[in-house]
């Protein structure tokens, strides 16, 4: 169970569940998607496979955390695996997403990269960023020569991918670089933004319009946002954070220079 074989699905469900509390939701995730969207894989990228073991509705293999401030831009290691291994199209679902209706049995396909929300990026930054973080955006931005005004920014919680004749290969290519850059710079950019400039660069529109009947069918706990930990874990977590960023860049400069 803890690899996938090559299929011909049109639709799975991808999640990313690294650390006890996101395994245990995703677990309740697939109970879920078992009800409700039947005969639907969901496949999991996650730091233990072996806790989804028995469930036959769940496709988990293995994946260490490779973002160096947060592991949400680590979702697109999840779909790009997903969309090799077993499906033309991958539905991304937070591990803290709960199901309370039938799912429809596939997607309408109207675009390769599909969300709920896909506001204009400025605007998204705008109201959103620090002064710093938009600044690196743009920097991001200008090196792709990505125009933030006439770039939609995509929702991230909700959103699918479809196989689009290989340039999904460049849309997660990008994705990584982007991910790196920031990372490189000490900002923190969440994947709506990084996503936003990589389907710029492939060449995607991202679209607003064929995942209301899943919205509707779903609930958002929001986990990421309102899980707390003590002081004290946070302070350890932001020392550690910064002696790897400091190795991140020491290493990344060995490169360049090399």
């Amino acid at each position: 169970m803890g690899s996938l074989k090559k299929e011909s699905a049109e639709l799975c469900f991808v999640t990313l569940a690294l650390g006890a509390p996101y395994r245990l939701m995703a677990l309740r995730l697939s109970e879920d998607l078992r009800r409700y969207a039947p005969g639907k894989q969901l496949v999991v990228a996650t730091d233990l496979p072996a806790e989804f073991y028995g469930r036959e509705n769940v496709r988990a293999f293995a994946h260490a955390r490779v973002g160096l401030f947060s592991c949400i831009n680590d979702k697109r290691c999840a779909i790009s695996f997903a969309l090799e291994n077993h499906a033309k199209t991958a539905l991304f679902l937070d591990a803290d997403t709960r199901i309370h209706q039938a799912l429809p049995p596939e997607v309408e396909v109207k675009a390769p990269l599909m969300t709920i929300y896909a506001p204009n990026l400025a605007d998204q930054m705008e109201k959103y960023l620090s002064k710093r973080d938009r600044t690196v955006v743009i920097q991001a931005a200008q090196l792709f020569g990505v125009e933030p005004r006439r770039t939609l920014f995509v929702w991230d919680n909700l959103f699918a991918v479809t196989c689009d004749c290989g340039r999904e290969k460049v849309f997660f290519g990008t994705w990584f670089v982007l991910t790196s850059f920031f990372d490189f710079q000490g900002v923190s950019i969440t994947d709506g933004y990084c996503m936003a400039l990589a389907a710029a660069v492939t060449g995607w529109t991202p679209l607003e319009d064929g995942l209301q009947k899943f919205e509707k069918a779903r609930s958002h706990a929001g986990a990421s946002e309102c899980r707390a930990s003590p002081l004290l874990i946070r302070a350890l977590t932001r020392m550690t954070t910064w002696r790897r960023w400091k190795s991140f860049r020491r290493k990344t400069l060995r490169k360049l220079q090399a």
